[in-house]
């Protein structure tokens, strides 16, 4: 029930992360139409991977039929991508300062680097969020002019983003057996990096090399029931949505 209910609400939080970023086009949509394309994009995206293909390819037929063009979709794929890995970084920089000594005893990681490699995260954090809330009105890029968003609109996105992360690392969380010794907040760190070497590795949905880093990182003795965790994971965040 629990990782049902975080599902929906991480997909909820992804849904209001599109909406948002739809105000740095020209174009205005029905929230109910933007979470629509949003739950399919990545319905889909998560189940087959190639997500900047698949994703786009969803969200481009969709948004395409109400009017958008495709610089419109192009610019929400990539608001959207970099909010994700920006709230991605924050949840890792936080994990690994304040869980430092958990690192230590379970991974073997000094406390010296936890905090190092924290501070390294959130600092690209930092320059990032101060990077497009700073500097000219408009930016060229490629041709392309973008403006300025507002520090509002960015600290929206940016919280819906550490809640969609928050959920959807919640959602395997939910199903781990409980003799791991790993709060949420140290398990994120693992969440995020199992999910972009899952993503870099061009396999569908990262499918085996997600679950095989979740099996090394995570310090327990319980390996079926780890592995019956990212059976049932894959099921509940996966294909229930797709």
């Amino acid at each position: 029930i629990l990782a049902i209910s975080a599902t929906v609400l991480s997909y909820l939080a992804i849904s209001i992360s599109d909406y948002l970023a739809l105000t740095y086009t020209d174009k205005r949509l029905a929230f109910r139409q933007t979470a629509f394309a949003s739950a399919c994009a990545y319905a889909v995206s998560n189940t087959l991977g190639f997500s900047a293909i698949t994703g786009n390819a969803v969200r481009y037929r969709l948004y395409s039929t109400w009017g958008l063009c495709t610089l419109d979709v192009a610019i929400i794929a990539v608001v959207t991508g970099f909010v994700m890995v920006m709230s991605g970084l924050t949840l890792s920089g936080l994990g690994l300062l304040l869980e430092a000594e958990r690192f230590q005893s379970v991974f073997q990681i000094p406390t010296w680097m936890a905090h190092i490699l924290g501070v390294v995260a959130l600092a690209i954090v930092i320059f990032g969020l101060v990077y497009v809330t700073s500097g000219p009105e408009t930016r060229l890029i490629r041709q392309v002019t973008v403006k300025r968003p507002a520090r509002r609109l960015v600290g929206r996105q940016w919280g819906t983003g550490l809640c969609d992360w928050m959920l959807s690392a919640a959602v395997l969380y939910a199903l781990l057996p409980s003799g791991l010794q790993l709060s949420l907040i140290a398990f994120i760190p693992i969440f995020v990096a199992a999910h972009y070497l899952g993503a870099m590795s061009g396999l569908p949905g990262g499918v085996g090399v997600f679950e095989a880093v979740i099996l090394i990182l995570l310090p327990s003795s319980l390996t079926s029931e780890v592995a019956a965790a990212l059976i049932a994971y894959r099921a509940i965040y996966y294909l229930l949505p797709l």
